[in-house]
């Protein structure tokens, strides 16, 4: 990632954390998420499925945190 990436994701991801405080999302999976994707580890739609999918499995609780993320991330257009 080049520096002018690095600040549009940085600023993405302020609005994701403000708006998952809000609606009272869990910020530790959206941070998580984030982490992934900043290092390369989530490139696409289908990589954030399966990882969503996966914690979905181990945690239950975040099935609805899941869904409100990923959409989330839609919206961002932080993945293609």
């Amino acid at each position: 990632m080049q520096k002018s990436d690095n600040s549009y994701f940085f600023a993405k991801s302020i609005n994701l954390i403000h708006r998952c405080r809000r609606e009272k999302i869990s910020l530790l999976l959206l941070l998580n998420t984030l982490r992934l994707i900043d290092k390369g580890q989530i490139k696409k739609m289908d990589d954030l499925n399966n990882y969503l999918e996966d914690r979905t499995d181990s945690y239950p609780k975040y099935i609805q945190d899941a869904e409100k993320i990923k959409k989330m991330l839609e919206e961002s257009y932080i993945l293609s």
